[in-house]
């Protein structure tokens, strides 16, 4: 899978596009990287989280999300600012390519005995209301502690993942950076 560590740079050139004013070609990157599945964009600046967003079902092809995610990361992410261009020097790319997520089913009991901090990601979805959070992100929580964060990026309470609706699916990701 060496050809994915390609993926971080195509990330900053799509962005860098955007401030040269032009439409990224991303033509021969799909012809690499043509088959579907979940990726997310992260941009780090002097090691601080600066903009993260994907997708996490298998929606476009591998090319085709990380363009679109890394422009998303760079200036649409709510929580910060967009980025400008003499900060394009100081960021770094990280792609993450994720296998497609599966849902978790069982008792509540047997959700939390399942769940793999740290090696997996998982995603919640509850009505309208969807999180994800990426296996290096679940680092060190508790099975209590990811659920419950999780509801948070989804914007629920943090006990709803308990609710009979919510779904809990996991998901493994294959990282690179710059």
């Amino acid at each position: 899978m060496a050809a994915y560590g390609l993926l971080p740079s195509s990330a900053r050139d799509a962005v860098s596009s955007v401030f040269a004013g032009s439409q990224y070609d991303f033509s021969a990157l799909e012809k690499k990287f043509g088959r579907k599945a979940g990726v997310f964009v992260q941009i780090y600046k002097n090691g601080e989280l600066k903009g993260s967003v994907g997708f996490p079902e298998p929606v476009h092809t591998i090319a085709k999300a990380v363009v679109l995610s890394a422009k998303a990361a760079a200036f649409e992410d709510p929580r910060f600012l967009p980025l400008k261009q003499g900060e394009l020097k100081d960021v770094k790319f990280e792609v993450s390519v994720l296998s497609k997520p599966a849902e978790i089913k069982g008792s509540k009991d047997s959700l939390l005995k399942k769940l793999k901090p740290g090696k997996k990601g998982c995603m919640i979805r509850l009505g309208p209301n969807e999180g994800v959070l990426l296996p290096k992100e679940t680092e060190g929580m508790s099975h209590e502690e990811l659920l419950d964060a999780l509801c948070q990026k989804a914007g629920l309470a943090p006990e709803l993942w308990q609710d009979e609706n919510a779904k809990v699916y996991e998901f493994t990701a294959e990282t690179y950076s710059e």
